[in-house]
């Protein structure tokens, strides 16, 4: 029984040996005929295939890890990242920081980002480009109309307010009694916008601006009707507002 016994290991052993030599005999045979081979399986090989061959290979393509050379040039490391967040980069030695856009804001020499805000620049620095909704007139109105007395010149005035500007939308109606005649005229900041001659009672004198004569910020807007003549009164009628 032991003879038998001892036959029987034998054999095993022998076929162990036997199997592990024709692997290696195979695979150093693949490798000899075709070059680089790839274990597609434990018992499986595929010749290594280049990339040349097409998009989409699945088989025949060697699996190599990524690595880097380290900053102290004496051995190579494994790249490192996450499936979540792919590489890890670093991004601290980058130059300058993560600034937000305000007015004020200087040619970005350190700046990291895109301002895409509505902004102008001032010959210095950017600042924000400031405005509101508004339907038909801003919130300060300044929808008058004024009768002068007698030979007097009838002014409206939109007053400078920091940080606003001025609408002039409408000379609805300008207008001097028999005999009367005036000169229009229209500033901001002092500076003449517009000016009409000749305002009589023949016909009523009107002017429109659809988008409105604007004044700068924290400028102030004048319309003036002129004294219309000894004896006579004018009347002066505009539509305006100030934001």
């Amino acid at each position: 029984m032991k003879k038998h016994l001892h036959y029987i290991a034998s054999a095993l052993a022998l076929a162990v040996i036997i199997t592990l030599s024709m692997t290696a005999v195979g695979k150093t045979a693949i490798t000899e005929l075709s070059g680089l081979a790839v274990a597609q399986t434990g018992s499986l090989w595929k010749n290594v295939r280049d990339y040349l061959v097409s998009d989409n290979m699945t088989d025949g393509v060697m699996s190599s890890g990524m690595v880097f050379y380290d900053a102290a040039g004496s051995n190579a490391d494994r790249l490192r990242g996450s499936v979540t967040n792919g590489i890890l980069v670093d991004v601290t030695r980058q130059p300058g920081s993560n600034q937000t856009p305000a007015d004020g804001f200087a040619n970005p020499t350190t700046f990291q980002g895109v301002w895409s805000l509505g902004g102008w620049f001032n010959g210095t620095t950017w600042d924000r480009w400031r405005g509101q909704v508004v339907t038909v007139q801003g919130e300060t109105l300044f929808n008058t109309q004024i009768v002068t007395a007698a030979n007097t010149a009838g002014v409206v005035t939109i007053a400078a307010v920091a940080g606003t500007r001025p609408h002039l939308y409408e000379i609805s109606q300008a207008w001097c009694s028999p005999a009367g005649t005036a000169l229009l005229t229209v500033t901001h900041a002092g500076v003449q916008m517009y000016t009409a001659a000749n305002i009589t009672n023949q016909d009523t004198f009107s002017k429109a601006w659809p988008v409105g004569l604007t004044g700068g910020t924290n400028t102030a807007t004048v319309i003036t009707l002129g004294a219309c003549g000894v004896g006579n009164v004018g009347i002066l009628s505009v539509q305006a507002d100030r934001f």
